[in-house]
């Protein structure tokens, strides 16, 4: 007797484990596909590290004769940038969404031209913006091909004369 309720003790244990595991799988399996398919919608991960503004004084200045403040914006290894949102911090912060063909007549290229371009992958774009004050920052936020803003960690808070 004392041995087939040892046995029952030990079978009840395993399909108690067995239970357990069968649940934690079922629950993995589901939170899975949820983040896989939130990641999917947003595809912000593609993007999040691949636009900086370039730390070259020559391109990324303030001119405060003309009041206009330069940015050199470069576009990693991706084609997945459809454009970009450029935040002025300061007494007051403007934010601009550089998505061509959108003419912004604050803005222009470094040539002056009024018609905004992307960089492409591994390039760099010099953009002119009319402003009456020196920014104390510059944040780029990258706009990816389905037309979401995504996050970024990319800020310049070293404005320089020109």
């Amino acid at each position: 007797m004392k041995f087939k309720n040892a046995q029952a003790q030990i079978i009840s244990t395993i399909l108690l484990i067995l239970i357990a595991i069968s649940a934690a799988t079922l629950i993995a399996t589901f939170a899975t596909k949820i983040v896989n398919e939130k990641l999917a919608e947003s595809d912000c991960l593609k993007v999040s590290d691949k636009i900086e503004i370039t730390n070259n004084l020559d391109y990324t200045c303030y001119d405060a004769i003309n009041k206009i403040m330069q940015i050199q914006i470069h576009v990693g290894d991706t084609n997945e940038i459809l454009g970009f949102a450029l935040i002025l911090g300061g007494a007051t912060t403007t934010k601009y969404e550089i998505n061509p063909p959108i003419v912004i007549p604050e803005i222009t290229m470094f040539d002056n031209s009024p018609n905004l371009e992307i960089p492409n992958s591994n390039e760099e774009k010099t953009y002119k913006v009319s402003t009456l004050e020196k920014p104390s920052s510059i944040k780029v936020y990258p706009i990816n091909k389905k037309g979401k803003l995504c996050e970024t960690t990319e800020s310049y808070t070293n404005v320089e004369l020109c």
